[in-house]
């Protein structure tokens, strides 16, 4: 084949282009991978004991916190389940409830200030991606300094 032929070739080909995604399927997407990472992130709430249910909701929250922009989660929603997870573990018992509502206020502050999260969660949506949150990693190594009871 000559190099005429090969050129020839290559111009009657179609060009690839990506698929336009649909809005309303990639939104429906991104809603369902934030709403099964709040039951991941509640689940490990409600499991969490001792000093790990601090560090744990405010992993949670931060985590939760990357779904709110993209339009993963409602933000009082997702709160609100958050707060009934660290009541079920006994942590508004024994640090009340203002402590614990900082607590998630200050994780979803970080949460939605994370510059990559839009972008990655409407890509892993996109694909159909549905991993679990690694929130116990990040409770593991402290994303929460303060003590907890």
């Amino acid at each position: 084949m000559t190099t005429r032929a090969v050129l020839a070739l290559v111009d009657s080909a179609q060009a690839f282009l990506d698929q336009p995604e649909d809005p309303a399927a990639l939104a429906e997407a991104v809603r369902k991978l934030g709403l099964a990472e709040l039951s991941a992130a509640t689940a490990l709430v409600r499991a969490a004991e001792g000093d790990a249910r601090g560090k744990a909701l405010s992993a949670a929250a931060e985590q939760l916190g990357q779904f709110v922009p993209a339009g993963g989660l409602h933000e009082g929603f997702a709160k609100a389940a958050l707060e009934e997870a660290a009541a079920s573990c006994g942590l508004i018992r024994d640090n009340g409830l203002k402590a614990v509502k900082k607590l998630i206020t200050d994780g979803f502050k970080r949460g939605k200030k994370s510059l990559r999260a839009v972008d990655e969660l409407r890509r892993r949506a996109a694909q159909g991606e549905q991993s679990r949150p690694r929130i116990g990693a990040a409770a593991r190594a402290g994303a929460h300094k303060q003590t907890w009871k």
